[in-house]
């Protein structure tokens, strides 16, 4: 006698996966978009690199001239009287390249995004971040990741057809 797969772990099989790309698909859009102008404030570009995904929570320890090409622009800077500080001159000269691949993580498993430089908690003070995180963006980018999976209909054999033409008989499906 042939032996069959229980339907229903197909369908948890199914679920499970999808779930898992539309969380790791979200998990990535945020970090991409973390890694921005917009969203984050830029001098020389290095806290807008640093965004790490993980399931402990990152800690913000990195020193900036220890990475190279952020130090020697931070060096650059210094040179010429802190200029880095003056707001008309953030960003010019940066480099943004996110230091972090977001590795694959299951959908059950508690995420922590986070910057990893030691000096996150002045560049939070910018208020650009709370506003992506309490803002439509952020909203958005969760319905896009998750509204835009393949919905799969459940369909029962219903009743019977006979075919016009054929004669045949057919099973109409009903979606539930």
């Amino acid at each position: 006698m042939a032996r069959t797969k229980s339907v229903g772990s197909q369908i948890r099989t199914y679920l499970q996966s999808s779930l898992d790309e539309a969380y790791n698909s979200l998990i990535a859009t945020v970090l991409s978009e973390l890694a921005t102008r917009e969203v984050s404030p830029v001098d020389t570009g290095f806290f807008a690199s640093s965004w790490l995904a993980s399931t402990k929570k990152p800690q913000a320890e990195d020193d900036i001239m220890l990475f190279e090409p952020w130090a020697s622009l931070k060096k650059a800077r210094d040179s010429k009287g802190n200029q880095y500080v003056a707001t008309s001159l953030k960003g010019l000269n940066s480099v943004i390249k996110p230091r972090y691949l977001a590795p694959a993580f299951r959908y059950t498993q508690p995420v922590f995004i986070g910057n990893t430089v030691d000096y996150a908690v002045f560049a939070l003070e910018d208020g650009r971040i709370q506003r992506y995180v309490q803002g439509y963006k952020l909203k958005q980018a969760v319905q896009t990741a998750f509204a835009g999976r393949r919905r799969g209909a459940i369909q029962v054999a219903g009743r019977g057809l006979i075919g016009a033409y054929s004669g045949r008989q057919y099973i109409d499906y009903d979606k539930i």
